[in-house]
């Protein structure tokens, strides 16, 4: 089994772990410099109820991390460039081979839904994601690891990544990224929020901003 994460702390490791705990730190505490305060999500942080989904009906796991931004496309397109496998596969270049099964998707076998089942390939393994919330009108949805299918191996466990996509105001849009994991016992552990929010989700979100056009409002909230 391939595990995505320990190629990763290769070559990034002995860089994050003299300081890792106190990078950690610092990165929930302060924002970067010149992110933009002036737009509040509607969401409730502290509520985990969102348009109707119940987050603790599928993971127990805190909330981990969370980036929020704006992109300069409406909340509609926003919204596709975040739930459309293909469209996200664009700008998160991780991502190979995207393909999206919906034949127990409750929405019918031609849309996207909850029990909708996609999948890629990151570095030669394969990712498995289920789909376990989604509201096209309201613009949420939520995807699980499916760690017994995937043959990525991931130290972490009890996952749920969830996007709401609201408008910003002024024509654009507003995008939170959660992200709901346990840390598993392994050698990248005391900076594996770190890493995957430096090193793999704050580069795709600037892939977005150099292909559309957007800034941070809340990069740094973990």
């Amino acid at each position: 089994m391939k595990n995505y994460f320990t190629a990763i702390s290769k070559k990034w490791f002995k860089l994050f772990l003299p300081v890792g705990i106190l990078i950690i730190s610092a990165c929930s505490m302060n924002p970067i410099e010149d992110s933009k305060r002036q737009y509040t999500s509607h969401y409730d942080r502290s509520t985990h109820v969102i348009d109707g989904f119940d987050i603790r009906s599928k993971t127990a796991a805190p909330e981990q991390i969370t980036l929020m931004f704006r992109i300069d496309v409406e909340p509609k397109e926003a919204f596709e460039l975040v739930s459309d496998f293909e469209k996200l596969a664009t700008w998160f270049s991780g991502i190979k081979n995207p393909a999206l099964d919906n034949t127990h998707s409750i929405r019918g076998p031609n849309e996207i839904g909850v029990g909708s089942v996609r999948s890629c390939s990151l570095d030669g393994a394969f990712l498995y994601e289920d789909i376990v919330h989604y509201d096209g009108n309201k613009l949420s949805y939520a995807y699980s690891i499916n760690m017994d299918k995937s043959t990525v191996s991931f130290p972490i466990s009890d996952t749920l990544s969830l996007f709401t996509v609201e408008s910003d105001g002024n024509g654009g849009s507003l995008i939170s990224w959660r992200h709901y994991y346990e840390k598993n016992f392994h050698i990248v552990a005391p900076v594996i929020t770190f890493m995957m929010k430096t090193v793999i989700l704050k580069p795709a979100v600037e892939n977005l901003f150099d292909q559309y056009g957007g800034e941070w409002v809340e990069p740094n909230q973990a």
